[in-house]
């Protein structure tokens, strides 16, 4: 064998030697060690100093706070935001005219176990590029929690006292306002959020949402009579799957849901009102409820069967849609069942109990708190599945 020539040798070492310098740099950690809003060890000179896929963490005695309250935090290249738990760590300020973090660059930007809270202008503000929250609390923030135009990923969060009132000619969404793009919510609490002009928590002007797992609880709209969709307005494609809503209020038209096309599978709906008559949904034929638990709505709904309703304002009661109306569901209170969110158990004596026909080969999986279905020879209709024997009356099993 010939030896390979010195003159090859220096060229191959220096094609690595060229490689080495100019390989991009691991992702590196930086760490937060002062609660101040500007200077060395704090959140702002962390995300300067970060270089794209970085990853900030923070190091402080627990439980902790970092005020924003000089100027909004401009994030400018793919992060990672990782805190202790929202119950330890907030991030707050006092920004009247804009929200606490921004990305104006196209970032995909990753924000987990951390509260945001008092917002002037709003939490979050994502005109481009991706959002994904984990494990967050983002609550009283004012004029729309959080605002996205492209990708946005929520798991494991809880919304709760967010405003958007008197902020535009459009509060749409006081918790989540999506303008464009696809949005994806899962094991996540909507609670007690509210707006002026219709989507008390949530509103998805983008291309596509999907909400799995999900509770939204006391959300509401007030401004007029056109405030529609006390929890929930979806103008484009929806897709709602294991969740409940109780106790929604929108002035004008839908309870709980405005939306025009989609698929509602597996919700429970209780004590959601509007004065005009669909507590439940504001919707029409596009829209296609199986599997679900309502009170009323204003027109026909299109039915993939296995629903309960209140009323015959839903859906005409149908033998071979297993659609049945006028029938109290026998449900119990908004409470902890298990699993990440509140839920609604069935009563004993529910007729919700076994009744997913139609749908039955579909059914299979797991239920709103992540329990298996069926818990008995057929799944339950409704977000969550029976758990052992039902609730009594007397909230005694």
């Amino acid at each position: 064998m010939k030896p390979f020539p010195a003159r090859c040798r220096a060229a191959a070492i220096d094609l690595l030697l060229a490689v080495g310098v100019n390989a991009p740099a691991s992702a590196a950690t930086l760490t937060v060690t002062s609660r101040l809003d500007a200077g060395p060890g704090t959140l702002r000179q962390a995300v300067a100093d970060a270089h794209s896929g970085d990853t900030i963490n923070f190091d402080f005695t627990w439980p902790a706070g970092i005020g924003i309250t000089n100027a909004p935090l401009y994030i400018t290249k793919n992060l990672n935001i990782v805190g202790p738990g929202a119950d330890k760590l907030t991030i707050e300020g006092n920004l009247p005219d804009n929200p606490l973090l921004q990305n104006h660059f196209s970032s995909t930007v990753t924000i987990s176990g951390v509260r945001i809270r008092h917002g002037g202008a709003g939490a979050i503000y994502i005109p481009g590029g991706a959002l994904t929250l984990r494990d967050c609390a983002i609550v009283d923030n004012l004029g729309h929690a959080i605002i996205v135009s492209g990708s946005l990923t929520v798991d494991n969060c809880v919304f709760s006292g967010n405003q958007a009132l008197d902020r535009s000619p459009s509060d749409f969404g006081g918790a989540i306002r999506t303008v464009t793009g696809t949005a994806t919510i899962s094991n996540s609490t909507f609670d007690s959020n509210e707006s002026d002009d219709g989507c008390g928590a949530v509103f998805n002007g983008g291309d596509a949402m999907t909400i799995r797992n999900s509770t939204f609880s006391n959300n509401k709209t007030f401004g007029n009579n056109i405030s529609q969709g006390g929890a929930l307005c979806s103008p484009g494609a929806l897709t709602v799957e294991s969740s409940t809503f109780s106790g929604n209020y929108a002035r004008g038209p839908g309870g709980a849901i405005r939306a025009g096309n989609g698929t509602l599978t597996g919700l429970t709906f209780k004590d959601n009102f509007s004065p005009q008559g669909s507590n439940s949904i504001y919707g029409g034929a596009g829209l296609v409820v199986r599997r679900s638990i309502l009170e009323n709505c204003n027109a026909q709904l299109g039915s993939g069967g296995d629903n309960i309703a209140g009323d015959a304002s839903c859906f005409a009661a149908s033998a071979e849609l297993n659609d049945r109306v006028g029938l109290d569901p026998r449900l119990g209170e908004l409470a902890d069942n298990g699993g990440p969110t509140k839920t609604i158990a069935l009563r004993a004596g529910s007729p919700a109990v076994d009744q997913v026909i139609v749908n039955a080969a579909g059914c299979a999986g797991t239920d709103q708190r992540g329990l298996p279905r069926p818990g008995g020879p057929r799944c339950d209709v409704g977000a969550v599945e029976r758990d052992g024997d039902l609730l009594f009356d007397d909230r005694f099993e």
